[in-house]
């Protein structure tokens, strides 16, 4: 799997999702992407198309002073999308203080996995899970 080109577009997704390179994320997203984050079995937040996924993503980066995620397992998702289900390993440093606590400097770190669905050869469904 490893010269999957399916793998290779989430790698440099990762790669600039790390490097809070946002012109580098949506260079291989589909026009329809659609983004979810899912916290404890609840969705927490949701995207459609490309202008609402670039507004989420720039105000999620300014909320950290670095972040990171490891690619730590991949398999092939049961879905029509012909996906990729991917294990994730996260850390980040809050740059900024957030509602409910969690301050500044304070460091986050958990695992969880990533869905990612294609639609002609670029990612058009990205499911975060926490």
């Amino acid at each position: 799997m490893t010269d999957d080109p399916r793998l290779e577009r989430i790698r440099r997704y990762v790669a600039a999702y790390n490097a809070f390179d946002l012109d580098g994320m949506l260079e291989g997203l589909h026009p329809d992407v659609v983004f979810r984050n899912i916290s404890d079995g609840a969705v927490t937040h949701e995207t459609a198309g490309l202008a609402a996924f670039r507004a989420q993503a720039e105000a999620a980066a300014g909320l950290f002073a670095e972040r990171g995620q490891t690619i730590v397992s991949v398999t092939e998702a049961d879905d029509p999308a012909g996906g990729l289900r991917v294990g994730i390993a996260y850390a980040a440093t809050l740059a900024s203080d957030l509602p409910g606590g969690m301050k500044a400097g304070d460091r986050i770190t958990l695992t969880g996995e990533s869905l990612f669905g294609f639609r002609d050869g670029r990612i058009a469904l990205i499911v975060d899970r926490s």
